[in-house]
């Protein structure tokens, strides 16, 4: 908007807008659809004059400074605290705004929540380079000891459940270097947990260790499968052959059959309390599934299950103030929208089923005897 009607001449001398007086002669500001003594037109911002012939910026029907404008109504950076952003980053959950810049001068989010840090509350470092905001700082999960009451909490959850662990296998927090080497192990180990869903988590916060034997036993077949040519038999023929002639040569059938033992979990260390426990109640469902002597499901299937568990666990944890509500809301929602159609995609055809049956029995039950999700 500009500055008008000066030296207008009135027939009624016009009342101002501002202080609801007769202007009588002299400058008479038009704007915005209103008259104004020329003192009495200022910005609504910092409260000075707006002169006379000077361009003025209108927002909600009020007039600023363009520069008060753009210092009060456009968004200021989380981390460097400049003002008035024109270009800027904002994070689709927290709407927390930066500089584009600060996405490749090394600033560091928050390994747990993936918040940038703000100027007034830099982020506290962790051993390992990573760093934890103020809020996930404030309930760290350091090490294996001071994650036992954590896990017994999770177990203990689990018998609620109906989903018991029969052994209770070693917990231990580990550096990500270990997580990514176990991971990238041989085929006894099951059941990562992967992050890496938002920027700023690591890509493996948990991992399964088990341990598969394969048990070959011999048994005495007394000449199962030998033909009358001694070239063998095979099927009914074999055990004709064995029952109407019990005297012939004994000869060994191997058989196998696989167990499963769980070696350890491992969770990254320096994770705040909300998403550790997670990462233990996903992890947990493998462990599970290998106890009851469960092999391989379907990655989408297992992993679906194990976020499943994640989720449900994370919904029942009580909060304590706003912060904790908002990060309680954060890792359910990482959960809920991971985009990876392992875990985001089995996820959700997981939470489905649950929903459409009612029972987290039934559908485990049904995904331990048939390998597939229940369809609802």
């Amino acid at each position: 908007g500009s500055l008008g009607g000066t030296g207008a001449f009135f027939q009624h001398p016009p009342r101002c807008k501002h202080c609801e007086g007769l202007i009588r002669g002299g400058t008479v500001v038009e704007a915005l659809g209103a008259s104004w003594h020329p003192e009495c037109f200022r910005c609504a911002g910092c409260g000075l004059r707006l002169q006379p012939g000077a361009s003025f910026a209108v927002r909600d029907g009020e007039a600023y400074h363009p520069e008060c404008c753009v210092r009060l109504f456009l968004p200021g950076c989380r981390v460097c605290g400049r003002q008035g952003l024109q270009r800027y980053l904002e994070d689709p959950f927290w709407g927390d705004v930066a500089c584009p810049e600060h996405t490749g001068d090394g600033t560091l989010r928050c390994k747990a929540c993936t918040r940038l840090p703000r100027l007034d509350a830099p982020h506290v470092g962790l051993s390992d380079g990573s760093c934890l905001c103020v809020e996930c700082a404030d309930s760290v999960v350091v090490d294996s000891r001071d994650a036992q009451p954590l896990y017994d909490e999770v177990l203990a959850w689990y018998t609620r459940q109906g989903v018991v662990l029969p052994q209770r296998p070693p917990l231990l927090l580990v550096g990500p270097e270990a997580l990514e080497e176990g991971r990238g192990g041989d085929g006894g180990i099951r059941g990562a947990h992967g992050g890496g869903a938002r920027g700023g988590l690591p890509s493996v916060l948990g991992l399964t260790l088990t341990e598969t034997r394969v048990v070959v036993e011999a048994i005495d077949g007394r000449g199962w499968g030998e033909g009358r040519d001694g070239r063998g038999g095979t099927g009914l023929r074999g055990l004709r052959d064995m029952l109407l002639r019990p005297a012939m040569r004994a000869r060994e059938i191997a058989c196998t059959r696989a167990s499963h033992e769980v070696a350890a979990i491992l969770v990254l260390h320096g994770l705040p309390r909300l998403l550790a426990g997670s990462v233990l109640a996903h992890e947990c469902l493998h462990a599970h599934l290998r106890m009851a002597g469960i092999g391989a499901l379907r990655p989408e299937v297992e992993e679906g299950l194990a976020q499943l568990m994640a989720y449900l666990w994370l919904v029942d944890q009580p909060v304590d103030g706003e912060s904790d509500r908002l990060h309680k809301a954060f890792h359910l929602n990482r959960i809920h929208e991971h985009p990876d159609p392992v875990y985001g995609g089995g996820f959700r055809a997981a939470f489905e089923a649950f929903e459409g049956l009612g029972s987290l029995q039934d559908v485990l039950n049904h995904a331990k005897l048939s390998g597939s999700l229940p369809i609802v």
